[in-house]
C-alpha cells in the first residue's frame, strides 16, 4: 500500500517508483530525484512563519505537473482506487461542518515575550561561525521549544502561571464541553445489533509532545494536566485512559472494548501509540490535535 508514501510528502512517489520499477525510470533518465522533480513537480516560494514569530521566504514543492504521464508510469505497477470508487464499498462518516475545525488560542503578552527570546536565540545561532560545539544552542532546540511553548508556557518555565488562554487549556474546555453534551448519546453494537448499556460518546486527544515522560524532562506534562483538569471539571477518572499505559496486545483489545462499550470515553495518546491499529471508532465523536502532526495517520482513527 503506497498511499502513505504519496500523501506524506511529494518525494515519496519517486521512492516508490525506484523500488517498484527502477528500469522504467532509468530508461526515461528519471532515476535521479532532481530529474524526476524537474519533470513532475512544481515549487513555490512563500512566506512562512518561523519559530521566532517572524516570516521568512521558503521554497517547497506544492503540486504535481505532467500528471497524465506520471500516472501512466505509476499505474504500470500500482492498482489505484479513487475515493469515489471506495465509497461504493465502504461507508465513510460525514465530518461535522464538512472539514476539520481550527480552534485559535489567543496570543498573550507572555507568549509574545517568549517569541522575542526565540528570535534572539536564532539571531545568535545565525551569527555564530563554524560548527556548533557540544552544548551550543541549535535551530532544532529553538524549534522544539517553540512547539512546546505554543501549547503551554509551563513547558518552558514550569513555575509560570496557569494561563486559561493557552492552547492546552482551550482544548481541555472543548473536550469537557463535548463530553458533557454527548453524555446521553446512545449507541448500538454493530455485531449484535443490541444497544450498549452505557451512553456517552468517545473522544481521542493526540499529542506527541507533553507526554508523561515530559514531567521529568521539562517539569510539566500535558497528559497529566489534561487528566487532572478533566477530573476537576467532573469527568470520572475511570473514563480517562492514556494509550501508553496499554502496551500489550491483550491490554489494547480490552481498552478498545471499553471504549466501544462506553466504559472509557477519553483516550489520550501519541501518533506512534495511537496512530495505527486502534479500532475503537464505534462511539468516536471528536479527535483533537494538541500539536501539529505531519502525517495523515491520526485522522483515520475517526474517518
Amino acid at each position: 500500500n503506497s498511499h502513505s508514501k504519496v500523501t506524506l510528502f511529494m518525494g515519496g512517489l519517486p521512492n516508490v517508483g525506484r523500488y517498484m520499477d527502477l528500469d522504467a525510470l532509468v530508461a526515461r533518465n528519471l532515476h535521479e530525484f532532481d530529474a524526476w522533480a524537474a519533470n513532475f513537480g512544481e515549487t513555490r516560494t512563500e512566506l512562512e512563519l518561523q519559530p521566532n514569530g517572524l516570516y521568512k521566504p521558503v521554497t517547497r514543492f506544492t503540486e504535481f505537473v505532467n500528471v497524465a504521464d506520471l500516472m501512466a508510469m505509476y499505474r504500470d505497477f500500482a492498482d489505484v482506487v479513487q475515493s469515489d470508487e471506495l465509497a461504493r464499498y465502504v461507508k465513510l462518516p460525514s465530518v461535522k461542518g464538512g472539514n476539520r475545525q481550527i480552534v485559535v488560542a489567543e496570543s498573550t503578552e507572555d507568549f509574545r515575550a517568549f517569541q522575542q527570546t526565540l528570535a534572539e536565540r536564532m539571531r545568535a545561532i545565525e551569527a555564530r561561525s563554524g560548527r556548533p560545539q557540544k552544548g551550543d544552542d541549535i535551530i532544532l532546540s529553538v524549534m522544539n521549544d517553540a512547539r512546546h511553548g505554543a501549547i503551554d508556557l509551563r513547558f518552558i518555565a514550569p513555575w509560570a502561571d496557569d494561563d486559561p488562554h493557552s492552547k492546552l487549556n482551550v482544548m481541555i474546555r472543548k473536550v469537557f464541553e463535548i463530553w458533557h453534551e454527548t453524555s446521553a448519546n446512545r449507541y448500538t453494537n454493530p455485531e449484535t445489533g443490541r444497544a450498549y448499556d452505557l451512553p456517552g460518546a468517545v473522544q481521542m486527544i493526540f499529542s506527541d509532545l507533553g507526554t508523561q515522560a515530559s514531567q521529568s524532562k521539562r517539569g510539566f506534562s500535558a497528559y497529566n494536566w489534561i487528566r487532572s483538569e478533566l477530573i476537576r471539571m467532573g469527568v470520572p477518572a475511570e473514563q480517562i485512559a492514556f494509550m501508553q499505559d496499554y502496551d500489550k496486545a491483550a491490554a489494547k483489545l480490552r481498552l478498545f472494548g471499553d471504549l466501544n462499550a462506553g466504559r472509557k470515553r477519553i483516550l489520550i495518546g501519541s501518533t506512534a501509540t495511537m496512530g495505527t491499529g486502534v479500532n475503537a471508532q464505534q462511539r468516536l465523536k471528536a479527535l483533537h490535535h494538541l500539536d501539529a502532526d505531519f502525517s495523515h495517520l491520526r485522522q483515520f482513527r475517526v474517518i
